[in-house]
């Protein structure tokens, strides 16, 4: 009779969850990026220097063409109002890929803000303590962690002090693949590679590595990051090039990051964005949709389309990918 019950109690949880209803992007721009402010406030960045912007809930949309070069590739975007957003370009330096663009109007115009031709520079992803003080993070160059920095809202960025960083290994670099492999909760943040991250609890003036054991190798490892408090939160990837197989895509931690239990999610594959409402948790990636109603302890599958980020507010959820395709649901 306790199993039954578990297991009535299992199925009431899921079966609280929806389903996706696709939305209408009229683009066939691929998107990595994603924030949502509120349950009307939508802003997303693409290839082809696209940025997606909508302030009804996903009914309309409008499809910005940001900076002149149609090469640049916006995986990180930081939105603050209907009005405020930066984003942020994936690419090489040297091919005049790395850059920052602003708006304070809704995407009417976009200032640029930041941009380097330094060799080795490459920007990976987005994320804000407070409405002043952010961070992007790049690949480490010459073993060392690329970080910009600012406090005046993304007017300005400077790189921190390589000083503050313990030294990285060879080889390790982030996967830009859902802006979130730099996340922040209150004064922490946590900055992935393939199978470590480094850590800071004191807004960035210090950073201590810490281990995940997450399977890695040049085509896996972690792809993003879920924090819902200082101490919980899940990190989820896999290998891009096999990413429908059986493998590790997810790993917990109750501890800040101190210490990760590696783990398969129900549905085999890539994961690589997760959101969460309350004990709720929505992971996404190329191998499907996955859900769990217990704070990542039970998973199951809902669907097998594929996205690359998923960002909810409150219980509005919206996720995007490849070719446009975008899409609601709702706790």
């Amino acid at each position: 009779m306790k199993n039954a019950f578990l297991t009535l109690f299992i199925f009431l949880g899921f079966s609280t969850f929806g389903q996706w209803q696709k939305l209408e992007s009229k683009t066939k721009a691929s998107f990595r990026a994603m924030d949502v402010v509120n349950k009307k406030v939508i802003w997303a960045g693409g290839t082809q220097n696209t940025v997606l912007h909508s302030k009804n809930g996903g009914k309309t949309w409008d499809n910005q063409k940001v900076g002149t070069e149609t090469i640049l590739d916006f995986r990180g975007i930081k939105a603050f109002d209907k009005k405020t957003a930066i984003v942020v370009s994936a690419g090489l330096a040297q091919d005049a890929q790395a850059k920052m663009f602003k708006t304070t109007d809704g995407g009417k115009s976009w200032k640029l803000v930041f941009e380097t031709n330094q060799k080795g520079v490459f920007l990976d992803g987005i994320a804000f303590f407070d409405k002043m003080h952010g961070l992007v993070i790049g690949d480490p160059i010459n073993n060392e962690a690329y970080v910009l920095e600012t406090k005046d809202g993304g007017e300005t960025w400077q790189r921190l002090s390589t000083s503050l960083f313990p030294a990285l290994k060879a080889g390790e670099a982030s996967f830009a693949a859902s802006n979130s492999c730099l996340v922040t909760f209150e004064n922490s943040a946590w900055y992935a590679f393939q199978s470590r991250m480094l850590h800071t609890s004191d807004k960035g003036r210090s950073w201590k590595i810490q281990k995940t054991n997450f399977p890695s190798g040049p085509t896996s490892g972690i792809f993003g990051l879920h924090f819902w408090s200082e101490k919980s939160g899940i990190a989820l990837g896999g290998d891009y090039k096999d990413d429908k197989s059986q493998q590790v895509n997810l790993a917990r931690t109750t501890d800040g990051g101190l210490t990760w239990k590696p783990m398969e999610i129900e549905s085999n594959g890539l994961k690589e964005s997760a959101a969460s409402y309350k004990n709720e948790i929505i992971a996404v990636g190329t191998s499907g949709t996955s859900y769990s109603a217990h704070f990542g302890n039970i998973w199951k599958k809902l669907d097998a389309e594929p996205f690359h980020v998923v960002r909810c507010a409150g219980k509005y959820c919206y996720a995007i990918g490849a070719n446009g395709n975008l899409a609601k649901m709702k706790f």
